[in-house]
């Protein structure tokens, strides 16, 4: 019936930086990853907790040393060269026992060892190691298929250029998605640390009135990460965002900075908590640099699935595949004042008057745009 709404950027963000500091999907843990040295930390607690380190004995340096979080997959890649060949391996995680496997892809001859403690193996090409849980007991986290973002940005997701460039454009649909293969965890009503960034910017996000800035946002994302988007409650940095002798409650897990972030990204976009008058709202809390972007695959639970495009800060098409016959309330904002909706191959599209209620029919797309 009409073009499907797609994105063909794919989430990989990447860095050669020594001790880059990734989580691991569907876990409260965080690897630092060295060339020769791997480290597992738990982040069930306000602050990092060291659970097992990892040496890596390769005969000689390493060069070109690159760690990849493959965020559409699930796994982190690591890899690096040699002057007898290339090594890869994954860290793949399993959320429903807490295990962590080390998966050798790629490994010069003779292989390579790794030891911790006393306890020291050789690993070849295709070897499986244990570094938590049971190998038996092992079941492979697989991401959820959720909604993508995109806001226009195709520049190399290398994470130090993005940590100089600071654009929300690079690093929003990055956190999205880590918020959706994160752990569930309940919202916490501390406002200590840096979850009182976290705050200021759903503040920001639904004042009324005003311009929805950045800087709110960039100030979060400075102080509450580091590495390739690992949470903190506090900022280890100390760049003077919050106070450094504020006292971090125990019990409180950083997780909650990637999923609540995650639900006020997706807010500025859809807004489905069936105020104003039970209306889905479109683009209602955008912020000011997002002038153009797609936001396919979104579930609005038994309203069905959505998939939009917007340029100039205004939307230009959205799809929605109904769930089951029902009304469906829209709100455009003031912007739009009417829309073109076609519902079938053998009918025109119809134009349509703002504020909107449209009949849907179950397992069908309903196409709207032509709106001005």
């Amino acid at each position: 019936m009409h073009k499907r709404i797609q994105i063909a950027e794919r989430l990989a963000p990447f860095s050669h930086r020594p001790g880059i500091v990734v989580i691991l999907p569907g876990l409260n843990i965080q690897a630092e990853i060295f060339p020769c040295l791997i480290r597992l930390y738990s982040i069930h607690e306000a602050y990092p907790i060291m659970i097992k380190e990892y040496f890596l004995d390769f005969g000689e340096p390493i060069a070109q040393f690159t760690v990849f979080h493959h965020l559409e997959k699930g796994w982190i890649k690591v890899e690096g060269k040699m002057s007898k060949g290339w090594f890869r391996y994954k860290l793949m995680s399993s959320p429903t026992t807490g295990g962590v496997q080390l998966v050798v892809e790629c490994s010069p001859e003779g292989g390579f060892t790794i030891q911790h403690e006393t306890h020291r193996v050789v690993l070849n090409r295709n070897d499986i190691f244990n570094m938590i849980g049971d190998a038996e007991e092992f079941h492979l986290f697989e991401p959820p298929h959720f909604e993508r973002l995109s806001l226009g940005n195709h520049k190399k997701q290398d994470w130090d250029l993005v940590n100089r460039r600071l654009d929300l454009k690079e690093i929003f649909p990055i956190w999205l998605r880590l918020g959706q293969m994160a752990p569930p965890v309940s919202k916490s009503s501390s406002s200590l640390g840096t979850l009182s960034l976290l705050q200021k910017c759903e503040d920001n996000l639904l004042s009324e009135g005003g311009e929805r800035v950045e800087q709110p946002w960039l100030n979060l994302y400075r102080a509450a990460f580091h590495g390739i988007m690992v949470p903190r409650i506090e900022d280890a940095d100390y760049q003077g965002f919050i106070p450094s002798a504020s006292l971090i409650p125990e019990g409180i897990s950083p997780t909650v900075l990637l999923t609540e972030g995650a639900r006020l990204i997706r807010q500025q976009f859809i807004d489905d908590r069936r105020h104003a008058g039970g209306a889905l709202m479109i683009l209602p809390h955008l912020l000011s640099s997002f002038t153009c972007g797609r936001f396919i695959d979104v579930p609005l639970g038994e309203w069905g699935v959505l998939s939009m495009e917007w340029s100039k800060r205004k939307i230009r098409r959205l799809v929605i595949k109904a769930k089951q016959q029902q009304e469906l309330p829209l709100n455009f904002g003031s912007q739009v004042r009417s829309f073109r909706l076609q519902s079938s191959l053998d009918k025109r599209g119809e134009p349509r008057q703002c504020p909107a209620s449209v009949i849907v029919m179950p397992e069908r797309d309903y196409l709207f745009d032509n709106f001005q």
